[in-house]
């Protein structure tokens, strides 16, 4: 896996070390409470861990879960 930023829209948590973020996926909007420190709040990104299954690439989200979630490649940016 390799480490990349990933677009999302970002807004305040429920507290003062987590932001929540909101994600497009091929899946749809989904949001999810992230760490701060992994989040560039002004930039729009959040730091996520990257695998390719197939033709599909698939994001882990840094929330409580390690969520994976199918993305388009265009929404990720290089760390």
């Amino acid at each position: 896996m390799r480490e990349q930023f990933l677009k999302c829209q970002v807004y305040k948590g429920m507290f003062s070390d987590e932001l929540a973020i909101k994600i497009s996926s091929k899946r749809g909007d989904a949001s999810f409470f992230v760490p701060r420190d992994l989040v560039q709040e002004s930039q729009g990104r959040v730091k996520v861990r990257v695998y390719r299954e197939g033709q599909t690439s698939w994001a882990v989200l840094p929330d409580d879960n390690q969520t994976a979630v199918p993305v388009d490649e265009g929404d990720l940016l290089a760390v």
